[in-house]
């Protein structure tokens, strides 16, 4: 394998690590920003518990996986080795494969709701999200099997030149599309099932809970559906398969996905939600 030229692989790890510290910063900033919020509607509120819990599991999953990413991305004297680099590169895959999973969880109880409690709905989605796990650790296990097969020395060169980073060759980067690719069918199937609830019930309803649970569901679940699009797009064909930027934006669109998820069951307690304005922030 070969490492480009001295300036290129620089580059790439350089945007590489900047895309890492966007997602660390968006996760502390949005926490710090609507702590309060959390507060308010969930340690004083005594609702459903298991909303709550799958709540709680988001929210702080993901801020508390991302603190080492931050660490590491900033202080990186500590992983410039080889086997410490290879922990950490698994150690994201898994903090990426624990926070889709548990939004995966989120998205199948809003639709159960929304659905009236529909199990073929629960069923259907629970079905669907079986197989983009199974597909995620199938396609996930390949790409650290081809990972593990570079050349050693290759390795321990990437890491004295650009740092620790997630390079992935050709073979890697199309395990990692079918990968992502199971995770967008089943972002699909929720986008479709809100939207098609939505133009059932457009009728009916026009202020109140409902309309916030279609309004916002059709909104940040296309938003979630695009990211991860974007990302798939990006292990494609991200600058003609360049081998330190196919990875680039995994961290960020699953950050981008949790951080939506939490502010999606904020909004659903809201004690006014005509006042609730889709943003992130």
């Amino acid at each position: 394998m070969t490492l480009f030229n001295n300036v290129e692989p620089q580059v790439q790890g350089s945007w590489y690590h900047f895309l890492q510290l966007v997602a660390c910063v968006i996760v502390v900033y949005d926490y710090l920003l609507t702590f309060d919020l959390e507060v308010e509607r969930f340690w004083k509120a005594n609702r459903g518990i298991l909303p709550a819990i799958l709540f709680y599991l988001n929210r702080y999953i993901t801020l508390l996986g991302i603190l080492p990413i931050m660490l590491f991305t900033v202080w990186s004297e500590p992983v410039l080795n080889y086997n410490r680099c290879k922990a950490l590169q698994t150690y994201l895959w898994i903090f990426v494969s624990l926070v889709l999973t548990n939004i995966g969880l989120l998205f199948i109880l809003r639709l159960y709701a929304i659905y009236g409690g529909s199990k073929r709905i629960a069923i259907f989605l629970g079905f669907v999200a079986t197989c983009a796990v199974a597909n995620d650790a199938y396609h996930g296990y390949y790409t650290i099997m081809e990972q593990n097969a570079i050349d050693i020395d290759v390795q321990l060169s990437v890491i004295e030149k650009v740092g620790c980073i997630q390079g992935d060759t050709a073979q890697q980067g199309l395990h990692m599309v079918y990968a992502w690719v199971g995770v967008i069918v089943f972002d699909i199937c929720v986008f479709s099932l809100t939207l098609w609830k939505t133009m059932k019930l457009r009728n009916e309803y026009f202020s109140g809970i409902a309309s916030v649970i279609m309004r916002d569901g059709a909104m940040y679940f296309g938003v979630v559906a695009l990211l991860n699009i974007a990302n798939i797009l990006t292990f494609a064909v991200c600058l003609l398969g360049s081998y330190f930027t196919k990875s680039m934006f995994s961290t960020l669109s699953t950050v981008i996905a949790s951080v939506i998820s939490s502010h999606l069951m904020l909004n659903l307690r809201d004690p006014e939600p005509s006042n609730i304005h889709c943003t992130m922030v």
